[in-house]
């Protein structure tokens, strides 16, 4: 039996793996929102606030490792918020933008640039109404199979 090839089977392990940790992120966000409820509540209690530091970490360093880097970006964000409330006290804006931070994840996934790792999901080409522009540096053969699409109007200027 054949097995296919590593770079497929990579492939379709980072897919399920991101289609998991989507699925996954509504659980991981109430763990976290009560988490930080509980450090709202006793702001000076440092166990509850490694505990939310811990989750914050794990769940960024995740969402890095699978490609979603802006969710990435906003976790990181968000542990440097608590580090600061830690050490200086809470302040009412810091931990309020802590809970916007995870109330934006959602959203953040959902527009999140993929990684290099990450294998973008095929799309159809919408088809246009207007022609596409297009100047070509370049020699004449280039811009005649530029005219030559088929599904595209393509307008074509040539310059050497």
């Amino acid at each position: 039996m054949i097995g296919a090839p590593p770079a497929q089977d990579e492939q379709a392990r980072m897919s399920g793996a991101r289609g998991d940790f989507v699925a996954s992120l509504p659980r991981r966000l109430e763990v976290l929102r009560a988490a930080l409820r509980a450090v709202e509540d006793q702001p000076r209690d440092p166990g509850r606030i490694n505990g939310l530091l811990r989750r914050l970490h794990a769940l960024g360093s995740a969402a890095r490792v699978l490609g979603f880097a802006s969710v990435a970006e906003a976790l990181g964000e968000a542990e440097k918020t608590l580090r600061r409330v830690a050490r200086s006290g809470p302040a009412n804006t810091d931990l309020a933008d802590l809970a916007r931070a995870l109330d934006l994840l959602p959203s953040l996934v959902l527009g999140a640039k993929m990684s290099i790792r990450a294998v973008p999901e095929p799309t159809a080409v919408p088809t246009r109404e207007f022609p596409l522009s297009v100047l070509v540096f370049g020699p004449q053969p280039l811009a005649d199979v530029l005219m030559q699409q088929g599904d595209l109007r393509v307008e074509c200027e040539r310059t050497e």
